[in-house]
Formats: C-alpha cells, sequence, structure tokens
C-alpha cells in the first residue's frame, strides 16, 4: 500500500525541492518542484546504500534534522518532513526495513567435475533442480556446465543468507549423486563485477498534468 509524506528535499547538492515522498514495496518516489520545474526522482531499495539521520549542520534542511539516503556512485538525497519533524526517525525505520527486505543478492557455486562426466551432469540438470525455486524464496536459479565444472546461480531478495536457502529440506535430495561425479569440493565464487542498466521513470506514474514536463 502506497504511502505518502509532505517532504522538502535537496536535490543536485545544494538545490531544494518541495513536494510528496510516496513509499511503496519496491521503491520510494519522490515528486514535486523546486519552484521552477517538476522534479521527481524514483529510488528502488536494493539500490540504497545506506539511510541515517543527518544531524550535521551541511545535511540539515532548514535548520531540521534531514533522512539521508546514501546510493553507490551518486550523490545522497536528503529530505525533511514540512509538517511533522518528529515523523523522519519512523520514516528511517521504515526505510532500513524496505531496504533489508528489497535487497538483491546472487551467488555462485562452482562444482568441479571429474573430466568425462559432464555427459551424466547434463543428465542429472534436465530433470531440473530437486527443490521448489519459488518455495525456496529464489528470484532466479540458473545452471552452467563445462566439461569440467558445474555452477549453480542463486538469486534472491531479502536478508536471508546463501546459507539458510541451502539448507532447507530438498535442495540436497540428489547430493550423493553430485558427490560421485565431483573432483573436489564445492566453492563459492563471489561477484567482482555488476553492470545494471539504470531505471527510467514511468510516466505513467505521474500526477495528471505533468506528462507534458517531460516531452
Amino acid at each position: 500500500m502506497r504511502q505518502t509524506y509532505g517532504i522538502v528535499w535537496r536535490r543536485d547538492g545544494s538545490s531544494v525541492a518541495r513536494g510528496r515522498l510516496e513509499l511503496e514495496g519496491s521503491a520510494l518516489r519522490l515528486v514535486g518542484t523546486d519552484g521552477r520545474e517538476v522534479v521527481t526522482e524514483e529510488i528502488r531499495y536494493e539500490d540504497l546504500d545506506g539511510v541515517h539521520v543527518g544531524r550535521r549542520a551541511e545535511e540539515r534542511i532548514h535548520g531540521r534534522p534531514s533522512l539521508v539516503l546514501e546510493r553507490l556512485g551518486r550523490e545522497p538525497i536528503s529530505f525533511t518532513s514540512i509538517t511533522e519533524p518528529g515523523v523522519i526517525g519512523e520514516l528511517t525505520d521504515r526505510i532500513t526495513a524496505l531496504q533489508r527486505s528489497n535487497a538483491s543478492h546472487r551467488a555462485a557455486v562452482v562444482l568441479p567435475l571429474f573430466r568425462g562426466s559432464s555427459d551424466v551432469a547434463a543428465r542429472l540438470l534436465a530433470d531440473g533442480p530437486p527443490f521448489d525455486p519459488d518455495a525456496l524464496g529464489l528470484e532466479r536459479h540458473s545452471v552452467y556446465l563445462t566439461d569440467d565444472e558445474v555452477v549453480f546461480i542463486f538469486e534472491w531478495r531479502g536478508d536471508t543468507s546463501l546459507e539458510s536457502l541451502l539448507a532447507q529440506p530438498g535442495v540436497w535430495d540428489v547430493a550423493s549423486a553430485w558427490t560421485a561425479l565431483a573432483a573436489g569440493p564445492p566453492r563459492l565464487a563471489g561477484p567482482a563485477y555488476t553492470w545494471a542498466r539504470p531505471a527510467s521513470l514511468d510516466e505513467a506514474l505521474l500526477p495528471p498534468g505533468l506528462h507534458a514536463s517531460f516531452q
């Protein structure tokens, strides 16, 4: 359910806009004006690097403590309530919780195979995973196979660890079959580089009358 708050926020490091904050399930949205033009900002919770209450002089807005949203590779955005200064603490807790529940994770488990066993591995994989990826809470699950390795990719959201996911019933039901093919213990491959296309604002989400400003 969308929740709306009247706010002022600092954008581009200096200019201040006035409008509203909308909290939704996967992103928050700022909609308002800086006195010259309509300004909007949509931020996915998974793109937040940190959330904190800004009490330093340079973080305050109109002398009030602000809520600072930190973003990787971009300037932070700060905002404060227009009418309810005390709501900043509540919003800090709510946005932090939404950030954790929307956090995106990806992990790769690499299992070395005895040479010549890839055909057997392919037959095992053709039957699909020994668990229900949806019931496990995965967003996506894929497997890559070479002549001497099999790579299991797990993608999920929230604050659940990979260890917790893999410990659920059914995940290791065919572990004995893979043990016979394994040339060594499985190892976890960590991320080294990630690129994602920036999210674009859906004009259908703008209030009536504002669409023309983006033509």
